[in-house]
């Protein structure tokens, strides 16, 4: 995605998203995920709910990747 396309971007909090998806161990980086927020400017400047809400994203994608995993261990 180019810079414009970011700068032009409404909602930055699902660029963010679309970051934690495309890679499944994103979750594991969470202040490199916290400083892209910051840098993007999701939510403004309302730091805690910025923090609230990328923290959201990254427990939700742990929790499907372990919920992928698990499965896995139980059949063999």
């Amino acid at each position: 995605m180019s810079f414009v396309a970011v700068r032009l971007c409404c909602e930055r909090l699902k660029l963010l998203e679309t970051c934690i998806r495309c890679k499944p161990v994103a979750y594991r980086n969470t202040q490199r995920l916290l400083q892209l927020a910051h840098k993007l400017r999701v939510c403004r400047r309302d730091k805690r709910l910025q923090e609230g809400q990328v923290l959201v994203h990254i427990a939700e994608a742990a929790l499907e990747v372990q919920l992928n995993i698990c499965p896995l261990q139980f059949e063999s």
